[in-house]
Parts: C-alpha cells; sequence; structure tokens
C-alpha cells in the first residue's frame, strides 16, 4: 500500500458525488430521510477527499472523514437496510482509519528514514510480501522500534472498525443491493470520461470485499508476534536475552488471519462467478469483465476471469491441503535450483503457531554481537516446524541453504 489508491481507494473514494437510488424497506419516512442523510453524506466526502494527493499513502493525506462517517451511519439508523448508506459505511471506515493523524504519528515514529517504503510491507496483499522487514529489524538501530504501540493501535482502533466495516458489506451483498453513482474520476485515466454514472452490485461489492479481507489478514498478522527493539540492541541480545523478541502476543490472531484468508479466498470465487452470471449491460458496472470503468480483460487480458477463479480456487486449496514451494518451479531458469516441495501446512501454521519462533532457529554461533553463523551442516531443532513443513528434513533444509546462499536474492 505505497499508494492504497488503486483500485480500491481510487475507483470509490476518489471522489463519490451524487447518489442516485439504494434504499431499504423500513417505511418510506425513514428511507426517505436516510436517502437525504447519505447523499448529504457522499458530498461532505467528496468535499473531504477532493484535494488528496492519491499518490500518497493514505495516512499521509489531510483528510477528515468523520463527519461523512457520521451522516452514513445516521442514515444506517433511519434505514438499516439502505443499500447506499451500507457501502458507504464500510468504505469511509477503511479511510476513516487509514487517514487517522495517530497512524501517521506512529509510523512516522517506526520509520522515520524511509518510511514509505517500510510501510509497504504493511500491506503485503497489494505490494507483495517483503521477506527483509524482519531482518531490517534485527539491526541495530539508534532509538527504539517499539512495533507494539502499532500493534495496540491496530488492535483497539483497526480491527474492530475494519469489523464493522465487514458486516456492512455482508449485508449489502445479502440483501442483493445495487446502488446507482455519479463519480469523478481521476485525470489518471484520461480515455475515460471525468464524470461518469456507474452502478454498483453485489459483484463489485465481493471485489472490495476480498481486498478487505485482505487487509483484516495483514492487520492480524503484523499484531501476532513481539517485534520490540531497544535502542542499541544487538541480535544476539535479542535473540539470547530478550524474553519477549519473536514470541506469540496475547489474542488470536494467527487463527483470526486464517479465517480472512478463507473469507478472502471465498469472495474472490464469489466475485468471479457473480460476474460471470452477469447478464446486465456492463458499460456502467465498477469491476466488469471486457466493458466499463474498470475492465478486467483490458487490464489483465483475455481469460482474466478465469484467471481469478483460478486464484480463489488455489487459495483455497492452499488453506485446506497446504501451500507447496519447490524452488525448481519458483525460479524456473535456475538449473541448480533445488527440485524439493516444501508443503506448508498453513492450518498448522496460523490454527496452532508457534509460541517462541527462537526455538526452532538452526544451531548457530556468533561471530560478533550481530553476526550470527550457521552452523554446517544445518542442524535444526526441529525440521518440521512442529508439522508446519511436515516433510523436511535437516538434508533438505540444508540444499535448499546453500542454493539461498549462492543467489544474489538471499
Amino acid at each position: 500500500m505505497k499508494d492504497l489508491a488503486p483500485p480500491l481507494v481510487m475507483a470509490v473514494a476518489a471522489a463519490l458525488v451524487l447518489a442516485c437510488g439504494g434504499c431499504g424497506d423500513s417505511g418510506a419516512g425513514s428511507a426517505d430521510v436516510a436517502t437525504e442523510l447519505y447523499q448529504t453524506g457522499l458530498r461532505g466526502l467528496y468535499d473531504a477527499l477532493s484535494d488528496v494527493p492519491l499518490d500518497a499513502p493514505p495516512w499521509e493525506w489531510e483528510a477528515d472523514v468523520a463527519e461523512p462517517l457520521e451522516l452514513f451511519e445516521s442514515a444506517l439508523e433511519h434505514d438499516p437496510d439502505h443499500c447506499g448508506a451500507l457501502l458507504a459505511s464500510a468504505v469511509t471506515r477503511v479511510l476513516w482509519v487509514a487517514t487517522d493523524p495517530e497512524l501517521r504519528s506512529i509510523l512516522n515514529e517506526l520509520f522515520p528514514e524511509d518510511g514509505r517504503a517500510s510501510r509497504g510491507a504493511l500491506f503485503w496483499y497489494a505490494d507483495g510480501p517483503d521477506p527483509a522487514g524482519l531482518v531490517n529489524c534485527l539491526a541495530p538501530r539508534r532509538g527504539d522500534f517499539h512495533s507494539s504501540e502499532l500493534q495496540e493501535y491496530l488492535e483497539g482502533e483497526v480491527l474492530p472498525v475494519l469489523d464493522v466495516a465487514d458486516a456492512r458489506l455482508n449485508r449489502f451483498e445479502e440483501l442483493g443491493c445495487s446502488v446507482e453513482l455519479v463519480i469523478v474520476v481521476p485525470a489518471i485515466w484520461p480515455e475515460q470520461p471525468q464524470i461518469v454514472r456507474v452502478e454498483i452490485d453485489v459483484t463489485d461489492a465481493f471485489f472490495v470485499h476480498s481486498a478487505l479481507d485482505a487487509l483484516q489478514a495483514a492487520v492480524h498478522v503484523v499484531s501476532a508476534y513481539n517485534v520490540d527493539v531497544d535502542d542499541g540492541q544487538t541480535r544476539q541480545s535479542l535473540v539470547q536475552e530478550d524474553v519477549d523478541f519473536v514470541v506469540l502476543r496475547t489474542g488470536d490472531h494467527m487463527p483470526a488471519t486464517y479465517a480472512e484468508l478463507a473469507e478472502l479466498a471465498g469472495h474472490v470465487l464469489e466475485a468471479a462467478h457473480a460476474l460471470d452470471a452477469e447478464a446486465d449491460p456492463q458499460h456502467d458496472d465498477i469491476v466488469t469483465e471486457s466493458e466499463g470503468l474498470l475492465a478486467l480483460e483490458e487490464i489483465f487480458g483475455p481469460g482474466a476471469l478465469g484467471q481469478i477463479e483460478e486464484l480463489g480456487e488455489a487459495l483455497s486449496g492452499a488453506l485446506t491441503c497446504g501451500l507447496t514451494l519447490n524452488p525448481s518451479d519458483l525460479v524456473a531458469d535456475d538449473p541448480g535450483a533445488p527440485n524439493i516441495d516444501i508443503v506448508v501446512n498453513l492450518v498448522e501454521l496460523f490454527c496452532d503457531p508457534l509460541e517462541d519462533l527462537r526455538e526452532y532457529f538452526p544451531m548457530h554461533t556468533w561471530l560478533t554481537p550481530d553476526s550470527m553463523e550457521i552452523a554446517r551442516p544445518i542442524s535444526m531443532p526441529d525440521a518440521t516446524f512442529d508439522g508446519i513443513t511436515a516433510g523436511m528434513s535437516d538434508a533438505a533444509w540444508e540444499d535448499v541453504a546453500s542454493w539461498l546462499e549462492g543467489n544474489s536474492f538471499r
């Protein structure tokens, strides 16, 4: 999430201007009041986001969306099934936490030098995972790196808000909602008209919901293990003396990650199936297969719908049967890559997580307080990581480690 904008914020939060429909059935009077509050909230959201720098992460925006969110919530008090307010509440809640000045303050304190690049690791679902993140945390630092401050903020402020957004989207989907909007399209899409009328339906909601699931999973992962580092603390002292370092924190964050990934797989499959079943004109839909505002076939090429379905099935299968990683498949152009299937049992990884990661470090010695040397041949306390990689042995890890040492990406 170096720039959270595409596709979730860019498509929905760049500028919602005028609602054209989408009410529940709680009575004409209540529905009318809800619609008025909803439309006022949309105009307020447009005003709050009209000048934000979309190339910057949301926590650097100077945007206050609290008042529009309050209006959407008031609309739902009058009509709990108001489709427009359900969707707007969900999206605005994500924006509310993403633009919180407290989040900006915490991230600036944790990452004062290369903040934006490091912060992107929190949103691996958009930018890809950053394996160097933990290594960087292990490096000697000037000043404290107290990630627990961020973790406590995520637990206390972010997760409850995202849970409500999740419930709002669930209800939108249960009702089979469809909302018409007029939106202002950012200039980065010059081939599109600047103001377009669009329909946001359940198919679009599934895509938004999958992004929310991924965000919730990422927040739970970030909150799972203690990685606090004190000013000047060496790697050796972290590993040998710090009783909390890389130890599982309280809370069910790892099982919750698994649950969110399972929901993500389900929503991706639902999105693909719903998109395939749509029979209405697609020119005014947000997410389409071959037409409209965000045409998947134009972005991903022919067969985009099949690729999305395969992604959902692959994730669902990995969660159930394990994730298979084979270096010779991952780096097909490297003839020296070992042909070893590393099957990661994701049920074990997330639902029965390792309490203290240091108990599984290979045998090692310390050359200096900040330089660890792995003993060779590799000897693991438990090569299976308590069943997470059940088929692995010391010899197999030796082959993988030797290959990694000969490559620049290690």
